[in-house]
């Protein structure tokens, strides 16, 4: 089944199985996934822009280009992925595990020592071929795939292309202090 340019934003889904599935371009931001499984699937440019996903896993898929930016993320599990180019800023992590991934060009941002486990053929793998470089859009457009000029010009410039949001998703109560 092939999900292409698709916004579950603001979405509540349980026990829910992409199986064998290729969903491009989609949107799950603000959603709350419970007990979900994503099997044999290539997600890319997927966003989980604040997400919360619980009690979930990631099973033989491919992230690609995909973002957990200010995502909440408990008992989440990832087996045999391939996560080139995404993302985990600013995320929250709770009893995450991943076993027998390929990690070249995941982009981490220090949140690594934060799962619960990472084991050792994940961690081998894990390391940054090449910079990173952000390209900032604002929240409301969060869903819309990165321009694929932009994808052109960065891989040719031998970066890693990667989107952030223009706006927290998140305030934290020591920002709000040091804002004064």
């Amino acid at each position: 089944m092939e999900i292409d340019w698709s916004h579950f934003s603001h979405s509540n889904l349980k026990n829910v199985r992409f199986d064998k599935c290729n969903i491009y371009n989609a949107s799950f931001q603000s959603s709350m996934l419970v007990d979900c499984k994503f099997i044999h699937c290539i997600l890319r440019e997927v966003m989980f822009v604040n997400a919360t996903i619980q009690n979930s896993c990631f099973d033989r898929s491919d992230l690609l280009g995909c973002s957990f930016e200010d995502a909440k993320l408990s008992q989440l599990l990832y087996t045999k992925c391939s996560m080139a180019g995404t993302h985990f800023l600013q995320t929250s992590l709770d009893h995450c595990t991943i076993h027998s991934s390929d990690l070249q060009d995941t982009v981490f941002f220090g949140n690594e020592q934060y799962f619960k486990e990472i084991d050792a053929i994940s961690t081998k793998s894990m390391n940054l071929t090449r910079p990173i470089r952000a390209l900032i859009c604002p929240l409301e457009i969060r869903g819309i795939s990165m321009p694929k000029a932009f994808i052109k010009i960065e891989h040719s410039a031998g970066l890693i292309p990667i989107r952030i949001s223009a706006y927290p998703t998140i305030i934290y109560t020591h920002q709000l202090l040091e804002a004064g």
